[in-house]
């Protein structure tokens, strides 16, 4: 996970919860409205913009993915 290291131990647990209770859902989604490669993909560009260390990119590679998948 990308927000581990700013995250305490606390908040990590949490987001874990929250993961895997939301888990079913993500699967729907992709089997319903999208694909495996483009969730994929969109997962890697926002891994990818988040290793550049450029906070603009990487916003707008994370916000394109909510908008797309909220």
């Amino acid at each position: 996970m990308f927000l581990q290291p700013g995250l305490s131990l606390w908040a990590t647990k949490l987001l874990q919860v929250v993961w895997q209770s939301c888990e079913r859902y993500q699967r729907l989604y992709t089997l319903m409205l999208g694909s495996v490669d483009d969730t994929n993909r969109e997962h890697h560009r926002i891994l990818e913009t988040a290793a550049s260390r450029d906070i603009n990119v990487f916003l707008d590679a994370w916000l394109q993915h909510l908008d797309h998948t909220e």
